[in-house]
C-alpha cells in the first residue's frame, strides 16, 4: 500500500473503533496499539517479525491491529459487516499456532479473533459427530470425548494449543493423517460468516452426505479468505481398542525410504508413521543422550491400532524384515519415551523424537 492509502485505511479502523464501542459496547474490542502487536502474526512469521523489530508487525509497522473478541456468532456478524461498510479488512485468527501465516495482520486491519468462541455444543455417539464453535481447543474436544469412548483424529503437532478453527483454515494434518486423513476428512459441516456478514450452513450432518455441492471442502483449507468459521460438525472415531508401537532400523537412509514403500505395499495402515534420516538420529542422540544413531542409520517410527493388533504387528514386522529393516514391536513403556517429550538426562532439554 502507498503512504496515503495506508493513512485511509488507518483513519477507516479507528472509525471503526468509534462505531463499534458506540453501537456494539457488549464486544470487547482492543484499539490498535502496540499491545496488539502479538496478534499482527502467527507462530510462522513471528520470527521474521522479531527480525525486523522488536516493537514491529511484520509489514514493519509500530503497532498491530485492532483486535475483536465476539463470544456469539451474532456478533461476528455484526463484525464484519461494520468492518465491510467503512472498507476494513478482516483478518481472523484462532491460537495463532499456524505456520502459514494465515494469520498474519496489518497496524490498518481488524483481527476477529474466535478464541472466546470455545463451546462444544453437542456430542452424539449415535451419529458420531460432535458440534464446536471454532475457539475450542483440539486437545480440550478430545478430553471431552474421551468418556463417551469416542475421538477426533486430526492430530497437528500443535494439538495441545490449536483450535478447531484453525485446523479447519489450514486443513491441518498431523501423524495420524496416514490412516484417518487430514482435517478435511474429518468436517462434515461447517457454519461460515460471509464478507458481508450473512451466515451460511454447508456440508452434512450424517457421515454419508453425497448430494449437493462440496461446499465444505471448498472452505477448509481456504485460511479464512472465504469466510470466518463460526460452527463445525466433526466426524468422531471409536478410540481404538489397542495400539502399539513398532520400530524399524535401516543401514543407511535409502534402505530407511525402501521401508517405506513395503509398508505401503502391506496390509497392514499405521495409525502413525515418522521416518528419521541419519542426520535426525544423530541430533536426537546430542540432545536427548539416546543410542537411536548406534541402532541404525534410519528409523520408520511406527504405530498400530485396532482388532487383530497382534496380527498387524506380525505382518509388519515381516514385511520391513524383508525389505531388510530390523523391525520390533516396542514395550509400552519404550513407546512412551519414544512418541513423548522426554529428557534422558538431568539437565538436558526436553526434546521428542516426535512432536505430536
Amino acid at each position: 500500500m502507498t503512504a496515503v492509502e495506508t493513512s485511509t485505511a488507518v483513519r477507516a479502523l479507528d472509525t471503526l473503533a468509534r462505531e463499534l464501542a458506540e453501537r456494539h459496547p457488549e464486544i470487547e474490542v482492543w484499539p490498535a496499539s502496540t499491545e496488539t502487536i502479538r496478534y499482527g502474526h502467527d507462530a510462522g512469521t513471528a520470527p521474521r517479525a522479531s527480525a525486523l523489530d522488536r516493537d514491529a508487525t511484520p509489514d514493519g509497522d509500530t503497532s498491530g491491529p485492532a483486535v475483536a473478541f465476539p463470544t456469539s456468532v451474532e456478533q461476528v456478524q455484526a463484525l464484519v459487516r461494520a468492518a465491510a461498510d467503512l472498507g476494513v479488512t478482516v483478518v481472523p485468527r484462532g491460537a495463532g499456532s499456524g505456520l502459514s501465516g494465515g494469520a498474519t495482520a496489518h497496524g490498518h486491519q481488524l483481527v476477529v479473533s474466535v478464541e472466546r468462541l470455545d463451546c462444544i455444543t453437542e456430542v452424539s455417539p449415535l451419529d458420531e459427530v460432535a458440534v464446536v464453535e471454532p475457539g475450542v481447543i483440539n486437545a480440550a474436544l478430545n478430553e471431552h470425548l474421551a468418556p463417551y469412548g469416542l475421538f477426533y483424529a486430526p492430530d497437528p503437532a500443535s494439538w495441545e494449543i490449536s483450535t478447531i478453527g484453525g485446523n479447519i483454515a489450514t486443513n491441518a494434518g498431523g501423524l495420524r493423517c496416514a490412516k484417518y486423513g487430514v482435517t478435511r476428512e474429518s468436517i462434515l459441516a461447517l457454519d461460515v460468516v460471509l464478507a458481508d456478514g450473512s451466515l451460511i450452513t454447508v456440508g452434512h450432518r450424517s457421515i454419508k452426505g453425497v448430494t449437493g455441492l462440496d461446499l465444505t471442502s471448498l472452505f477448509v483449507g481456504s485460511e479464512g479468505v472465504l469466510g470466518i468459521v463460526v460452527g463445525a460438525t466433526v466426524r468422531l472415531r471409536p478410540i481404538p481398542v489397542a495400539r502399539k508401537t513398532l520400530t524399524a532400523f535401516f543401514d543407511s537412509t535409502e534402505a530407511g525410504t525402501n521401508g517405506l514403500g513395503a509398508i505401503t505395499l502391506s496390509s497392514v495402515r499405521p495409525s502413525s508413521i515418522e521416518f528419521f534420516d541419519t542426520t535426525t538420529l544423530a541430533g536426537i542422540d546430542e540432545h536427548s543422550g539416546s543410542d537411536l544413531r548406534e541402532r541404525g542409520a534410519s528409523l520408520i517410527l511406527i504405530e498400530i491400532d485396532g482388532y487383530g493388533i497382534d496380527e498387524q504387528a506380525a505382518d509388519l514386522v515381516a514385511a520391513l524384515t524383508r525389505a531388510g529393516g530390523r523391525a520390533r514391536v516396542e514395550t509400552d513403556a519404550d513407546a512412551v519415551r519414544l512418541w513423548e517429550p522426554a529428557a534422558t538426562r538431568p539437565g538436558l532439554p526436553r526434546v521428542s523424537l516426535v512432536h505430536r
